[in-house]
């Protein structure tokens, strides 16, 4: 029985580990990607309108893509929401 306790801690101190760790890689700027935060207008409802501003983290890269017909590549521009009013998404 003390071995499953000892095994259970070791395994929830490596998830947080691991999730620490996620979020300190979304955080990383480099050549291929980009973290910003800035506050964004979210519609809580239509009629009336209610808005409500929040603080919106988005991890940005681009990704490339070989048009087949013509050997080109192309470019795209990509983005995913990571942390929402100071909570982590990841």
């Amino acid at each position: 029985m003390a071995e499953i306790k000892a095994c259970s801690a070791e395994l929830s101190r490596l998830q947080e580990i691991d999730h620490l760790l996620e979020i300190e890689l979304v955080q990383v700027c480099d050549a291929q990607g980009r973290y910003e935060e800035k506050e964004e207008e979210r519609i809580i409802s239509k009629r009336p309108k209610v808005t409500e501003k929040v603080m919106i983290g988005r991890k940005y890269w681009s990704e490339d893509f070989e048009d087949i017909s013509t050997g080109k590549f192309i470019t795209v521009e990509r983005s995913s929401v990571v942390r929402i009013d100071g909570v982590w998404q990841v």
